[in-house]
């Protein structure tokens, strides 16, 4: 980490955890139609929304300790 990053609190670690926040959070209807094809639809809904919570608790916790 550089300085430059840790004076912004950037480190790897956060950086992938936003890249994969920001996946989660986009619309991919190929994997919604195979869930609704499936009949998962709800549970992928759940599970991403606990992928979610999880890599913000994580987050959060890595910007505490940084």
């Amino acid at each position: 980490m550089t300085r430059t990053d840790s004076a912004r609190g950037c480190s790897p670690e956060l950086d992938a955890i936003d890249l994969m926040l920001r996946d989660l959070k986009t619309r991919h209807d190929d994997i919604r139609h195979r869930a609704a094809f499936r009949g998962c639809t709800h549970e992928l809904l759940v599970l991403q929304e606990e992928l979610v919570e999880y890599l913000l608790s994580k987050k959060i916790a890595l910007q505490a300790a940084g």
